[in-house]
């Protein structure tokens, strides 16, 4: 199936901002249980004060911008790229964990990105934070599911 190019942005603006949304509705409950969230907020369906402010968005969407913003300059993926754009982009405010913090640092010291993570955890991390920040590639590479679970993987 083609996608026309208004379609492609469409789906991207739509993504990117429900990515920010969500993250935005999920901050100021991060880490409690769902016992917690229900007993002080019921269902969370308006943005709540947080520590960077009503609406705000912590590392994934942060990092997922990234992701978009290199996909942009380099659309058949370009790792050192993405890596130094993830560098460029940090803000420690964001509420970045310690293993992206420390693999960042790696990198910027010379470590080659495709090597910085296996640093801080020798046989992969168990996060969830590149699914966080992956949609742009799903949108870019939809078209072509072999050479989006490539990218996938590689981003």
């Amino acid at each position: 199936m083609t996608v026309s190019i208004e379609e492609l942005r469409d789906r991207f603006v739509g993504s990117l901002l429900g990515t920010h949304v969500g993250d935005s509705l999920g901050m100021p409950v991060e880490g409690f249980s769902m016992d917690r969230i229900r007993g002080s907020f019921g269902l969370v369906n308006d943005l709540l004060d947080s520590r960077l402010g009503i609406g705000t968005y912590t590392d994934d969407t942060q990092m997922m911008i990234g992701v978009a913003e290199s996909l942009i300059e380099h659309p058949e993926f370009n790792g050192h790229h993405m890596a130094w754009r993830f560098i460029r982009n940090f803000d420690i405010t964001r509420g970045y964990g310690p293993v992206t913090v420390q693999t960042l640092l790696f990198i910027r010291k010379g470590t080659p990105w495709d090597r910085a993570g296996e640093m801080v955890f020798p046989e992969g991390s168990y996060g969830n934070g590149s699914s966080m920040r992956v949609a742009p590639v799903g949108l870019l590479f939809s078209g072509d599911t072999e050479r989006l679970m490539e990218m996938a993987r590689s981003s």
